[in-house]
């Protein structure tokens, strides 16, 4: 793919340490060079990485929101307050005031019509207008044995609930 004479380029930065970011860039690049569309790929360390999305010096990055799918609070959080780049990354999109305060009211709302509502709306605009493109996400597992009780599948993947466990 050309354009002005020019193939279509850009550099896809991702963290040295995952081994699996590596290995989706070079499926990306496999496919996207089969429609001639070239992916320089960019190993970095995390910290420089990080630092490169915050500042916006990137042109595809990937991104480990922490969050899974029964977990929005986590993604949209990240979406409406500034730490890892994320925030930043959105700053030019139409009507982020409306977005930022769509988040702050869902992530303080009790009423679960409300809150749907709310997160159909905030979805819809990240979904149209984002800059994040869902390319995967991580499923979790709980093993145990059956010696155990009270074992509970944790609300986000930094959860470890062990103190609800006991011996039968």
């Amino acid at each position: 793919r050309e354009k002005n004479g020019e193939q279509h380029s850009f550099e896809l930065m991702y963290d040295t340490t995952d081994r699996i970011q590596k290995a989706m860039g070079e499926a990306l690049q496999a496919e996207w060079s089969a429609i001639g569309v070239k992916i320089k790929l960019t190993g970095i360390e995390l910290a420089e990485q990080t630092k490169r999305f915050r500042a916006g010096n990137y042109e595809l990055n990937f991104w480990f929101n922490s969050g899974v799918p029964y977990d929005p609070h986590t993604l949209v959080n990240a979406v409406a307050e500034p730490t890892f780049g994320v925030a930043e990354a959105h700053t030019n999109i139409p009507d982020k005031d409306i977005l930022n305060k769509q988040i702050h009211q869902v992530l303080a709302s009790v009423n679960e019509q409300e809150r749907q509502e709310l997160y159909d709306a905030i979805l819809d605009t990240i979904h149209e207008q984002s800059v994040i493109v869902p390319l995967s996400y991580i499923r979790q597992y709980t093993v145990y044995n059956d010696r155990l009780d009270h074992v509970a599948f944790p609300d986000s993947r930094w959860d470890h609930p062990f103190n609800s466990i006991r011996l039968k």
